[in-house]
């Protein structure tokens, strides 16, 4: 999957 970055909204975080 590509990084995206999403707000704190579910348990998941961004990778980079």
């Amino acid at each position: 999957m590509p990084s995206v970055h999403l707000p704190e909204t579910s348990s998941f975080v961004p990778f980079f």
